[in-house]
Order: structure tokens, then sequence, then C-alpha cells
């Protein structure tokens, strides 16, 4: 008899931890629905959570936007760009993976926020040059600027050459502050454009290859002569890898682009 009633008893409790786990589940699944759906009117609220100033600034992103932004960087850390997904995005700031729709209206549109996001770090309070100051060197000094803020994230040379004029804005900025310095100098405007565009580029395709090239740790195990042994000439450059500079290098590029362009000025 007291056997049959403690089984029974067992299955009573059973049956109520069973309904329990059942409401909880539910719960949560409420919990959810109300947060997404509270998601959704802030985006609203917020004008679809693009800002539609030109002047746009990193406040007039909502707190959730920002997040959203930082943890994509930060995935960076450990994923390519490619491999980089709204899930793992979603996961990173606790969120559901559509509720993102709501904040960005697609990845691309996140990663040209996640390009104004690493320009600002760099340019946040970019000036045109002094007066008096060389162009060469203003020019110099912001081409490494731009390298230094794209090398700050792996594969944020793909992200910040792949972006848009808005609302990576920054990006024009400094094209256009670039424009100015070089034709308050007396250098004429097509020229200026010529020489930005070209240092520009040249680093977006730096950066792109430094951060795409095998490293150095990956190159002191490879026989150069062997695997470019129909290539002498670059065998012979490459021989010395530890001793390789890539900012010096970069640098000697720019200056290279800067030497065509004073050649062109004095025809």
């Amino acid at each position: 008899m007291r056997e049959r009633l403690e089984a029974q008893h067992r299955r009573i409790v059973e049956r109520i931890e069973e309904r329990q786990r059942r409401m909880d589940e539910q719960l949560d699944r409420r919990q959810r629905r109300v947060e997404e759906r509270l998601e959704r009117r802030q985006a609203r609220l917020a004008g679809h959570l693009e800002p539609l100033n030109p002047s746009f600034d990193k406040s007039m992103l909502s707190d959730k936007q920002q997040a959203i932004v930082a943890a994509a960087l930060d995935l960076l850390h450990t994923k390519t760009l490619d491999d980089l997904s709204l899930r793992d995005i979603a996961k990173a700031v606790h969120m559901q993976a559509p509720a993102l729709y709501w904040h960005f209206k697609n990845k691309a549109t996140l990663i040209d926020f996640m390009a104004e996001a690493i320009l600002q770090k760099e340019f946040s309070d970019m000036h045109v040059r002094a007066e008096g100051e060389p162009w060469e060197e203003w020019l110099l000094t912001q081409m490494l600027l731009l390298r230094k803020a794209m090398l700050a994230y792996p594969d944020g040379g793909r992200v910040v050459a792949g972006a848009h004029p808005y609302p990576a804005i920054t990006l024009g900025k400094v094209f256009e502050y670039s424009l100015e310095s070089l034709h308050s100098a007396g250098i004429p405007l097509p020229t200026a454009g010529t020489a930005v565009s070209t240092a520009v580029r040249y680093a977006f395709g730096y950066v792109i290859e430094e951060q795409s090239s095998p490293s150095i740790e990956e190159l002191k195990q490879i026989d150069i002569s062997k695997v470019l042994g129909h290539a002498p000439y670059t065998a012979q450059l490459l021989q010395d890898v530890e001793g390789f500079d890539d900012e010096a290098h970069f640098i000697a590029g720019i200056r290279t682009i800067i030497a065509g362009i004073k050649a062109e000025l004095t025809k």
C-alpha cells in the first residue's frame, strides 16, 4: 500500500514538473515575441533606424544599433567577412536573427555602418591642410591613418573598400578634404583628383593584399628558391622575409605616387 502511494505521489510530482516546464517554455516564447515587437516599434520610431542626415554621427544610431555594429566588428577577429553571418551577430547581442532586419535592412547596409565605425576611429577630427603645411606630407599622413584604420580589424580593408558613400560618409570626407588640401596648395583640381583617387585606391589594395597574404611566420616555412625557381628576381626580392617592413613599403608607394604627381605638375 505504501509503495503504491509513493508511486502515485511520484507520478503527480512528475506531472506537476512537466506542466511547470511547459509553462516556463511558453512564457519564454511570449517574452521573446514581446521583446521582438518592442524592438520593431523602437525601430519604427527611429525612422527605420537609418539616419537620413548626411552629417552622420555615431550618436544618431540607437544603442541597439551601436551594439550590433560593435558586435559585428568584434566577430571579424574570429571570422572572415564572407563567413560573418547575421545569425552570429544576432547571437552576440542576444537577439533573434530576423530582428536584425528592423535595425539594418540587409547585411550590406550593416557592413556600410561597420566601415563608418572603422573610419571614425582615426578620422573623427579630420581637418584640411593647414596654411603652409606641405601637401605631400599632409596626404601621406592621411593615407597612413587610412591604412591604420583598416588594419585595426581583420578584413578591415575589404569592409572599407566596399563601402558606399553613405552611410560611410567619412570615406567621402577623406576624399573631399584631400581634394581641398591639394587644390589649395595650387594643384589643379583634375590633377588633385587623380592624385587622391590613386592614393586611396592604392591604400585599399595594399591593405587588402596585406591582410590576405601569408604571415611572416608562414613565409619562413617556405623554400622560396624552390617555389619561385621560375622567377629568380621575385625570389631574390623575397629572400629577406624578416627584414620586410610593410609600413615602410607602403610609405614608399605613396611617395612614388606623390613624385609622379609632382612630375606631372612640372610639365
